[in-house]
């Protein structure tokens, strides 16, 4: 009896039609899948609840301890779809996925090793960054800046930075910005801003002890200035004109402007003067030189001993000369502009004009090259273009006051130089007399105390390579950038 069901079970087992079989096997299948989609929801709710299921920009950690390598379901691993649901789930950094990952990837063969070594790479590289931000996480403004490792770009600020009287002054930069005059009307004057601390500091005006005077600070980049500390600079610019002895000006000046150019400053240019004056006039004797802005009368001394026994320099309101058209002939402009207030862009606007065709020979600070004022009349004049070329000299130019000027001051510092690196800007009046000026200079003595920038771009390249920089550092000894 026994044995008679179990060949009945038997046959009904080897009876079994082909369609029935299939579906056992589809059902088995489909509770495998069930279960594998069962494991993914719970991975994903627990990340929503520790991370806030709308917080989009969280990127919730995902362990790759499970076997990828096989989407068969012998081996144990999840399925390919049951990855793919898992990952559309998650949304990783923005950091991580930048062009250096991408590079990075590229360059170890990521792509080739499977998604284990994809997600090494991605661990790795959001390791960097983190560090970089942490270690940045803590300055003045609040801000924190994301630094990687990029080409050394051009920065700015530093080539508009202003060497000043002291080290403690090496993070000054000089800025043109509009100080209320009265009536409702601006002045564009010269301001001191400290890119470290985001100070903005009278260019001239100092308090009793001879510190720089506040008078306003920075916001995201921009001058905000504190109109009672404007008027207290004006307060103590205009006692220190009335208390100051020094020689009596027909117009207004600043004191901190009086500082007489030194002699060394003319010898690196002498080369560049003797070979204007061979082919334009014909001799020393016999060329003249211009300098608008009158202190004490040195450039005069300065340059006839150097053999130039014209030269005019008296006092008198250039502004007033040039809006009149009454200055006197001459063949050069060469000057070292006052750089309070806003000579600097006057002096740059007059020789940019379209009636202005003389050669000229500008001692200015550094970040000059920078400003708007002075592109705007130079490269970018649609007008009359020019691109003027620049001797850098390796050693600091001091600047002294003219004697006993500024004794009265409480600080010395004011006894000594203007508080800005200077360089002479240089204009033949053409781009083949500036070729033929170049030449000269390379082709003299006077090369191996100033390296020669024929341009803008130039000079960010002598910047770094080295030399007496902005930041008082060493450039390397070339005789000319090119």
């Amino acid at each position: 009896m026994v044995e008679d069901k179990q060949k009945d079970k038997k046959a009904k087992k080897t009876t079994t039609s082909p369609d029935r079989m299939k579906k056992k096997k589809k059902d088995k299948k489909h509770k495998k899948d069930k279960k594998q989609k069962s494991k993914v929801n719970v991975a994903t709710e627990g990340a929503k609840s520790e991370f806030g299921e709308n917080n989009k920009s969280a990127s919730p950690p995902i362990k790759l301890t499970t076997n990828f390598a096989s989407n068969d379901a012998d081996s144990g691993g999840w399925s390919w779809g049951a990855v793919f649901a898992a990952a559309s789930n998650v949304r990783p950094d923005d950091s991580i996925l930048d062009d250096d990952f991408i590079k990075a990837t590229e360059s170890e063969g990521g792509g080739d090793q499977g998604v284990m070594e994809i997600s090494r790479l991605a661990n790795a590289h959001k390791s960097e960054v983190s560090t970089a931000y942490s270690l940045n996480s803590d300055n003045d403004t609040g801000e924190r800046n994301l630094k990687r490792n990029r080409p050394d770009e051009d920065d700015a600020d530093e080539d508009n930075a202003a060497c000043a009287n002291s080290e403690d002054d090496s993070s000054l930069e000089g800025r043109m910005t509009p100080i209320p005059s009265g009536d409702g009307k601006y002045c564009s004057s010269l301001v001191l801003v400290d890119r470290k601390s985001g100070y903005v500091y009278s260019a001239g005006a100092r308090t009793k002890d001879g510190s720089r005077l506040v008078i306003g600070n920075t916001v995201k980049g921009k001058i905000v200035l504190d109109l009672l500390a404007v008027e207290e600079m004006k307060r103590v610019e205009e006692l220190v004109t009335l208390s100051t002895p020094g020689p009596a000006f027909p117009y207004p000046t600043n004191p901190d402007d009086h500082c007489e150019t030194p002699l060394q400053s003319y010898k690196d240019i002498l080369p560049l003067l003797n070979e204007l004056c061979k082919s334009d006039v014909g001799g020393t004797h016999s060329m003249k030189i211009y300098d608008p802005y009158y202190c004490a009368g040195s450039v005069v001394n300065h340059l006839s001993s150097l053999g130039f026994g014209s030269v005019y320099n008296k006092k008198e309101d250039c502004y007033a000369i040039w809006k009149s058209k009454s200055e006197p002939h001459y063949d050069v402009l060469l000057t070292n502009p006052p750089y309070s207030e806003d000579h600097l862009e006057r002096l740059m606007n007059h020789v940019a004009s379209p009636s202005f065709d003389k050669p000229w020979l500008l001692l200015m600070p550094q970040w000059v090259h920078k400003k708007d004022f002075y592109v705007n009349a130079t490269s970018n004049n649609n007008a009359k273009p020019c691109n003027p070329f620049y001797i850098v000299p390796k050693k600091r130019y001091v600047y002294l006051p003219p004697a006993h000027f500024r004794e009265k001051k409480d600080s010395d510092v004011h006894k000594k130089s203007s508080p800005f690196v200077s360089m002479w800007y240089c204009w033949g009046g053409s781009d083949k007399r500036n070729e033929e000026l170049m030449n000269a200079f390379r082709k003299s003595t006077v090369s191996s105390n100033c390296d020669l920038a024929r341009s803008r771009s130039a000079l960010r390249d002598l910047r770094r390579s080295g030399g007496s920089g902005i930041k008082g550092k060493r450039w390397k000894s070339t005789p000319s950038i090119t």
